[in-house]
C-alpha cells in the first residue's frame, strides 16, 4: 500500500497529461513548484496551449513557483509573473541550464523530458514528493543570484 505510483507517458500527449493532472490534483488557492527549462520551450509546447493552460490556472487561483535557467522566454514569463499568480527565479544558465520540466503537486512529483526522448513520468508517493519539495525549498531561498 506505500508502494508509489509510476506512470510513464510518451510524446506530447503524454505531457499534457501531467499539465492537466497537476489542474485538476490542486484546488483553489494552492501552488505548484515547477523547475522549468524555458530555453527552446515553445519549440515543444503549443503557445496556444500554454495560453489557455495559464488562463485554466489563473481561474482556480493556483499559484505557481518556478526555478529556471535564464533565457529569452523566461524573461517573457516574469514580465507577467505578478498578474499571472507566479513566482519565477531565474538562475546564470551556466550555474545549471536544463531544458526539462518538473512540476511538484500534493504527493505527485511530474517530470517531462523534452529533447532526447519526448516522454513523461508521474511519480504518486508522499515520501518522494515530500523530498523533492524539500530540494525545491532549499534551492529557491538559494537562488537569490546577483
Amino acid at each position: 500500500s506505500h508502494k508509489p505510483k509510476i506512470s510513464f507517458y510518451e510524446g506530447w500527449e503524454g505531457a499534457k497529461v501531467i499539465y492537466e493532472d497537476g489542474l485538476s490534483s490542486l484546488n483553489t488557492g494552492e501552488e505548484l513548484l515547477n523547475y522549468t527549462g524555458f530555453t527552446d520551450y515553445f519549440n515543444y509546447m503549443p503557445r496556444e496551449y500554454a495560453e489557455d493552460y495559464i488562463y485554466r490556472r489563473l481561474q482556480k487561483r493556483i499559484h505557481i513557483r518556478i526555478i529556471t535557467p535564464q533565457s529569452s522566454s523566461a524573461e517573457e514569463f516574469q514580465k507577467r509573473a505578478t498578474k499571472e499568480l507566479r513566482r519565477i527565479k531565474i538562475v546564470p544558465a551556466e550555474k545549471g541550464n536544463f531544458s526539462a520540466d518538473l512540476h511538484i503537486y500534493k504527493n505527485k512529483v511530474g517530470i517531462i523530458s523534452f529533447k532526447d526522448n519526448f516522454m513523461s513520468v508521474l511519480i504518486e508517493s508522499k515520501e518522494i514528493a515530500d523530498m523533492f519539495k524539500m530540494a525545491f525549498e532549499l534551492m529557491w531561498k538559494g537562488a537569490d543570484y546577483p
